[in-house]
């Protein structure tokens, strides 16, 4: 299989091959345009990999802190700039851009909708609007209950710890994230679960993405880590009906 269109450079003929081999060995055959886009999508998840992997999180009480700092702000911004800064916010660039295209009154006429069902009067400022959005979402941040997040490795949590490193020893959240973009394209290219059998297709598939970007990684199984990445899913392909 030659090496198809390098986004990134990252892949070479042997990386190529090695993941060919790979599907190959459990007779999982694809045609060349899938191979292709499959080769591809492998180079973005493992370029999002390394970014992810040298972005330190920040400690929850880290994160609070600059919050409330943000928040004050804010407050004190509001009561001291109220009257300047709307004006002076419409001889800006971005604020004539705004109004040229149509999408100032959009927003206006959507959020009064909205208040107008809630029974209130929408503000004729977009930065009125814009300054009460922001300091609610640092209230709701600051709050004791902050809203959910949408989903992360580990299942369900509030949005504050979905983004802030959790005490004790960190779990390598960037590894199960690539784990998961890489379960998501196998599944969708080959048509098969990615489970978490031992050598199985899915496994030996993880190995040849995670060998490129880590070299002296040891060859073993990987099932303890797609278990953790794949805990719960709800997208993963129903197993096939037996024929009767």
């Amino acid at each position: 299989m030659s090496i198809p269109f390098s986004y990134t450079k990252r892949l070479s003929q042997e990386d190529v091959d090695t993941i060919d081999r790979a599907l190959k060995n459990h007779g999982l055959e694809i045609d060349d345009a899938h191979f292709d886009l499959l080769c591809y999508q492998v180079e973005l998840f493992l370029e999002q990999y390394l970014s992810d992997r040298d972005c330190k999180m920040p400690s929850k009480a880290d994160a609070l802190s600059a919050i409330r700092k943000l928040h004050d702000v804010l407050i004190q911004t509001e009561q001291t700039g109220a009257g300047i800064l709307p004006e002076t916010m419409m001889h800006t660039r971005a604020q004539k851009w705004v109004h040229a295209s149509g999408a100032q009154e959009a927003l206006l006429d959507a959020v009064g909708e909205g208040l107008a069902d809630a029974g209130e009067a929408p503000s004729g400022s977009l930065y009125s609007l814009c300054m009460s959005a922001l300091i609610e979402a640092c209230e709701l941040a600051l709050s004791e209950n902050p809203p959910p997040a949408v989903w992360t490795c580990e299942g369900e949590t509030d949005v504050v710890s979905a983004h802030t490193a959790k005490g004790g020893r960190p779990t390598n959240d960037a590894i199960r994230a690539l784990t998961l973009r890489l379960a998501q394209t196998f599944q969708s290219l080959t048509k098969q679960r990615a489970t978490d059998t031992e050598y199985g297709a899915f496994d030996d598939f993880l190995s040849a993405c995670l060998t490129i970007v880590d070299p002296t990684r040891e060859r073993g199984t990987n099932r303890k880590l797609i278990r953790a990445a794949l805990y719960d899913v709800p997208w993963r392909v129903p197993k096939p009906r037996r024929k009767k």
